[in-house]
């Protein structure tokens, strides 16, 4: 008996330790988010991207050649997805909501924020120290994705969603709405 509860005890503490990794993460996400609402940001994402480029392989021209087509087009346009995808990425990190969706959406959008407005973390020249800090977020979305398999977060408003969603009143349907079979029987 003793064991089981050291194992609840620990899984709890497991448990919270990742949701603590998990928020601290989101506030740098929230952190890096509200930069995006910027001016500077609206105006300058086209040459973030040119910058890029600038050092980085020739075999790796087309890539960036095809980004500058597309971001070129519609540079506000590109701005604004990022910067809402960034600031809802961080509320839902520090939420604790959708974890597996929000952790692979968290390392699709960093890879790309990485691969597109890192250049992949070059300039790959003499002198080079790092690859960029976006293959690292990458790398912690994978991490937490395999690390918070808790089915009850600690810190998390996903319970308590899930309960508001099963809700059901008693004669078994969710939120007093028709079951779907009575609308079906009934020709409507």
């Amino acid at each position: 008996m003793k064991e089981a509860t050291n194992n609840t005890h620990n899984g709890d503490q497991t448990s919270k330790r990742i949701a603590i990794v998990r928020i601290a993460f989101g506030l740098v996400w929230l952190a890096d988010a509200s930069l995006k609402f910027e001016p500077a940001f609206f105006r300058g994402i086209f040459n973030i991207v040119k910058a890029a480029d600038s050092d980085s392989p020739s075999w790796l021209n087309w890539w960036f050649h095809s980004w500058f087509r597309v971001i070129g087009a519609y540079p506000h346009l590109f701005a604004a997805l990022i910067m809402i995808s960034e600031s809802l990425l961080a509320l839902m990190l520090l939420a604790g909501v959708a974890r597996k969706v929000t952790y692979i959406g968290g390392a699709i959008l960093s890879f790309l924020l990485w691969a597109v407005g890192e250049g992949f973390g070059g300039p790959y020249v003499a002198g080079s120290t790092d690859i960029g800090a976006g293959i690292v977020y990458v790398l912690a979305f994978i991490l937490l994705l395999s690390t918070d398999t808790s089915k009850a977060p600690a810190l998390s408003l996903e319970p308590t969603l899930r309960r508001l969603l099963r809700r059901r009143s008693a004669d078994g349907t969710l939120y007093n709405h028709k079951p779907l079979k009575t609308i079906e029987q009934s020709g409507k």
